[in-house]
């Protein structure tokens, strides 16, 4: 689980915020 919220962490600093978000809240 934390290695994932590592790689939207780097996913969020290329600028997709909006998939990131979507994908969080999925596994959340």
């Amino acid at each position: 689980m934390i290695r994932q919220f590592e790689r939207s962490m780097v996913l969020r600093r290329g600028g997709n915020t909006n998939r990131i978000v979507a994908n969080t809240s999925g596994i959340k």
